[in-house]
């Protein structure tokens, strides 16, 4: 796991993050022959998840979207699969 700062000035505008993820995207060597990426949505604005989405949709991030939450707690001791 790798945790990349991302530093948007405004997080909540949709040109700026779009961007800002794409020049990311663009700038990384991934290598798909021998790692696997997984991109997570969960935490972030909606519009960071969405430019997410998008740009690992179009394959810009060539990886699997998750997306993941805290076990509630009134379901604590019920498993999911």
């Amino acid at each position: 796991v790798e945790l990349i700062e991302f530093p948007a000035h405004n997080p909540w505008d949709f040109q700026e993050v779009y961007t800002l993820l794409h020049q990311f995207a663009l700038s990384q060597s991934f290598n798909t022959d021998e790692e696997e990426y997984y991109i997570h949505i969960t935490t972030g604005t909606h519009v960071g998840q969405i430019c997410l989405f998008l740009l690992t949709e179009a394959r810009y991030f060539p990886g699997v979207l998750i997306q993941t939450s805290p076990q509630n707690r009134i379901a604590k001791g019920v498993h999911h699969l």
